[in-house]
């Protein structure tokens, strides 16, 4: 006999984990308030870099693990998709100009610290920038290069998810709010339903169930820039913002930066308009003639901690705190989370993320 399983929300980890369990041989049912675009989830206004070490504030050594995860399982997760998505493997790189140079210093140094591994990041002089980035060639003296890290365009990704999990047949209920969860139970405008687990992946939307969950804002620009062929992410390092550059097909860009903890989702400002389009013109000055296609603001689920948290509980999970590193922590949340649904067991991954099983 088949077992049942509710997942509610479906951004990027609610998709995988419809998936995952599909084709575990359970009978899914996949819940959102939103349409099936995504363009409701956090996962929307990702910037898709699946980059455990470039983008590190601090000695995340399980977010790094997780990364690593991540790293290995992007490609065999998308080769088993209904159709390609973009996704690069040809790492990133960071640079800095003059002045903010000690920030590639203290990148190093954290990185150091972290892994004993020599191949995990090389040290750039200018010929080796303008050997990986031809168009930055004299711009940039120093700079920090990740072979390993990848990329991916998360709307693209979402949109071929989402065909996928139709072609699976999976029960699929969008544009429905869930009202209330609790153990083996989803209680929507549908009525109340009973399943055997019940999967919660509503980053924000759990808010008054979760303690200490908190929103970090973000802001990206989508960029047509003709002029400007860059191949991999560009992290532009800055004592006060993460500041990124990731390439999409057809000379597509995004540029953005994590700005705050704040629960606003006012627009951009022109200010923050400005300083990304500025801080992408001092990478490349082809920004400066690039078409502005799109402006996004959304709210990342964040925890007091800054790393994710599965809680369990018999008959419910809750998954959520993936604040701005959604896409390179889910592969290893969703086995973590299949592991020990399906087999009882729980999965190495889940050390540092997976609080105790609670009856």
């Amino acid at each position: 006999m088949s077992h049942s399983i509710a997942i509610v929300g479906a951004g990027v980890l609610g998709r995988l984990l419809a998936l995952a369990f599909h084709r575990k041989g359970w009978i899914v049912s996949l819940y959102d308030r939103g349409d099936r675009s995504g363009s409701a989830s956090c996962s929307w206004s990702a910037a898709g870099m699946i980059a455990p070490y470039i983008g590190m504030k601090d000695a995340e050594q399980t977010a790094t693990v997780l990364g690593e995860y991540a790293i290995e399982q992007w490609p065999v997760w998308l080769e088993s998709l209904i159709a390609p998505v973009f996704h690069g493997e040809n790492g990133c790189l960071a640079v800095a100009h003059p002045r903010d140079a000690r920030e590639l210093d203290t990148l190093f140094q954290r990185i150091a610290d972290l892994s004993q591994h020599d191949d995990l990041m090389t040290e750039c002089t200018a010929p080796d920038i303008a050997e990986l980035e031809p168009e930055l060639a004299g711009r940039f003296h120093r700079g920090l290069f990740f072979p390993f890290e990848q990329h991916i365009d998360n709307h693209h990704l979402l949109r071929v998810l989402g065909d996928t999990i139709e072609a699976a047949a999976i029960n699929w209920f969008d544009r429905t709010e869930v009202t209330r969860l609790e153990p083996r139970q989803v209680t929507s405008l549908r009525g109340t339903e009973t399943y055997d687990w019940v999967i919660d992946a509503r980053g924000l939307g759990a808010t008054a169930d979760i303690g200490g969950l908190r929103g970090v804002r973000g802001e990206l620009l989508h960029l047509h820039a003709p002029d400007v062929r860059l191949t991999r992410p560009i992290r532009l390092m800055h004592p006060r913002h993460a500041i990124y550059i990731v390439p999409r097909a057809d000379q597509r860009y995004v540029v953005g930066a994590t700005l705050e903890d704040t629960d606003s989702r006012a627009p951009i400002s022109a200010r923050s308009v400005m300083e990304l389009l500025s801080a992408a013109c001092t990478v490349h000055p082809g920004f400066g003639e690039a078409r502005l296609l799109e402006t996004v603001v959304d709210l990342r689920p964040t925890l007091p901690n800054n790393l994710p948290r599965i809680t369990p509980q018999q008959g419910l999970i809750s998954i959520n705190g993936l604040s701005r590193c959604g896409l390179l922590v889910s592969p290893a949340l969703v086995d973590i989370a299949v592991t020990f649904i399906d087999t009882g067991e729980v999965h190495p991954m889940a050390d540092g993320v997976m609080e105790e099983w609670t009856l």
